[in-house]
């Protein structure tokens, strides 16, 4: 709960600004005009287009768990890899922390990864290999 609110508050209120964003663009006022529901328009049309914004903010944000994990179980004296990094800085184990920061930015990055993967399925303007 410590890591997840604030990311999720943060989540959410960019989600909803980028659906604000969507709902003033000409093609809702086009299926307004058609009768088309709000909902119907909010699920099919206005939250595809603005998903792939989102997605990114939620891998950036990502980041910002794996650093706070490490604080919040110091805090709470939770087993985990947080207070093992906890445990191997006090002791200056460098081993430790050099391997564990390691596989702290290799677990990011590929993360940055999967979220551009998805960026380039949800948005068709995205094209994976295309060298034009």
């Amino acid at each position: 709960m410590c890591l997840a609110l604030p990311i999720a508050a943060s989540l959410t209120r960019f989600l909803t600004e980028s659906l604000r964003t969507q709902l003033e663009e000409p093609y809702v006022t086009t299926a307004r005009a058609l009768g088309i529901s709000r909902r119907r328009i909010v699920l099919t049309q206005a939250l595809p287009n603005a998903l792939p914004a989102s997605i990114t903010v939620l891998g950036i944000q990502i980041g910002h768990l794996l650093g706070g994990a490490v604080l919040v179980e110091a805090i709470f004296a939770w087993p985990g890899l947080g207070h093992l990094i906890e445990r191997a800085i006090s002791s200056r184990d460098y081993p430790v922390v050099q391997v564990m920061l390691l596989f702290s930015v290799a677990l990011f990055v590929i993360i940055q990864l999967i979220t551009d993967l998805v960026n380039a399925a949800l948005d068709p303007r995205i094209r994976l290999g295309d060298k034009a």
